[in-house]
């Protein structure tokens, strides 16, 4: 074959491999469209922007455009984009009801609505929504179907507890109904193996659906069931604290949307103090809290109450002690486990320093989430105390810290500009980027901020 073709053929399967190792789009009227699923027996995935959403770019840009994507989506659906605000657009919108965007539609050749799903999304989550999609298909009745009859049968238990089964397996929100379905049953009802098993199941780490509420105090009563459950291998191999801790975790948050003091203050008297657990405590729930609520002079307190009274008071030789102890026991069950891919001296040696790192990495986040709000000279000159302990801790031992390091050195010297130190902070940065081998995953990152702070721009 004469070089010039080999290399236009080479180019073109270059491209062929390219086209096919994202998620590709069809053209067409919506009524072709309907006729070629039907046709085809596929569902029709739509994806609903406007020129303005600034979410449907980014999954433009960072999620369609992957290779995992495409193999789920591409010969699996019809996939169309749809501008919510031009041609078609406008009536397919209304018609489905489409109020958010990105929103995602899976249609079948009829017109009927199967499964939708919405908003910016890992690639994992939206793969997963595929995977919905093409089960709900196969049901008699869709989870849009069973939306519809909600209002009119939510007073009716065999309804509920159906509905329900089919939120958690898809894994949709339903903390709240799942209360108000556990509160209209009455004590016998609640105790039955399949309604404990809703609870656990929408309580577990892949679900997080169970709010400190009427399912999880049920499930606290009828411990023996749970229990039963679990020797039977019907339910993950969880504790009872395993799902408090998603409750709370799911309560905090519900409590942060809806600026809930009461619900906090029920999540806040279930963690334990500071003094008794310095790395996962109420006073970082109030941290929290408060910053997700925006009262920030709230959260600055909170912040320096647990770092300065607690966190920055517990004695170097307890903090030694707790390393030593969490690396024994980290070594112990890694060597009973004895997986040859994790029984290595460099995984074992990742767990000698755990405590500390905890320690340093509370420091930094926390300097860096308060560079979020209005902060004080004072408060500056704090941060810059903070961060400097966490950048020493980690010089002293570069290759435990390799990850954490550079991310301390730069929001150290963050703070220094922030402060006003502005040349120290463009050494310290300049230093960093220096020291970084030049395949560093953050490097182009770091090397932007100090552009920023050359150009005396704000960060």
């Amino acid at each position: 074959m004469p070089l010039k073709r080999y290399l236009i053929l080479c180019i073109f399967i270059a491209l062929s491999a390219a086209a096919h190792a994202q998620l590709n789009f069809t053209t067409g009227t919506w009524s072709s469209l309907l006729a070629q699923a039907k046709a085809e027996n596929k569902l029709i995935f739509v994806d609903v922007y406007t020129d303005w959403c600034s979410p449907c770019k980014v999954m433009d840009k960072t999620i369609f455009t992957l290779p995992e994507v495409g193999n789920a989506y591409n010969g699996t659906f019809i996939n169309y984009k749809l501008n919510a605000e031009k041609g078609e657009g406008v009536t397919i919108r209304q018609k489905y009801a489409v109020g958010s965007y990105p929103n995602y539609m899976f249609i079948d050749g009829d017109g009927t609505l199967i499964y939708r799903a919405g908003g910016a999304m890992p690639a994992n989550d939206f793969i997963r929504i595929a995977t919905n999609a093409i089960a709900e298909s196969r049901q008699e009745q869709t989870i849009v179907q069973m939306e519809a009859q909600y209002p009119s049968q939510k007073t009716d238990k065999v309804f509920m507890y159906n509905y329900l089964t089919r939120l958690v397996a898809l894994k949709l929100p339903s903390a709240d109904l799942l209360d108000e379905y556990i509160g209209m049953l009455t004590p016998a009802e609640q105790a039955e193996p399949d309604n404990i098993k809703l609870i656990v199941n929408s309580g577990d780490f892949l679900n997080r659906q169970l709010l400190l509420g009427v399912a999880f105090d049920a499930l606290k009563r009828n411990q023996p069931v749970f229990e039963d459950l679990k020797s039977k291998k019907l339910i993950r191999n969880m504790s009872i604290r395993n799902v408090r801790d998603i409750a709370i975790e799911v309560s905090l948050s519900k409590a942060i949307a809806n600026r809930d003091e009461k619900l906090f203050n029920k999540v806040w008297v279930l963690k334990e103090d500071a003094s008794t657990d310095p790395f996962s405590n109420r006073q970082m729930l109030a941290m929290q809290f408060y910053y997700g609520t925006g009262e920030h002079e709230k959260y600055k307190a909170a912040a320096k109450n647990y770092i300065n009274n607690f966190l920055l008071k517990i004695p170097a030789d307890t903090l030694a002690k707790w390393d030593n102890d969490m690396f024994q026991f980290s070594k112990a069950a890694i060597e009973e486990r004895n997986d040859p891919s994790e029984n290595t001296p460099e995984t074992i040696n990742s767990y000698k320093h755990t405590q500390t790192m905890n320690l340093t990495r509370m420091l930094s986040r926390t300097s860096e989430t308060m560079l979020n709000i209005p902060l004080t000279a004072a408060d500056l000159k704090m941060l810059e105390s903070w961060t400097a302990k966490s950048v020493a801790i980690a010089a002293a031992d570069t290759a435990s810290y390799q990850d954490g390091y550079p991310l301390f050195r730069k929001i150290h010297a963050t703070v220094l500009y922030k402060a006003g130190q502005k040349q120290l902070a463009i050494k310290q940065m300049q230093a960093l980027i220096e020291d970084m081998p030049q395949s560093a995953t953050p490097r182009q990152q770091y090397i932007e901020v100090l552009e920023t702070m050359r150009a005396n721009k704000d960060i």
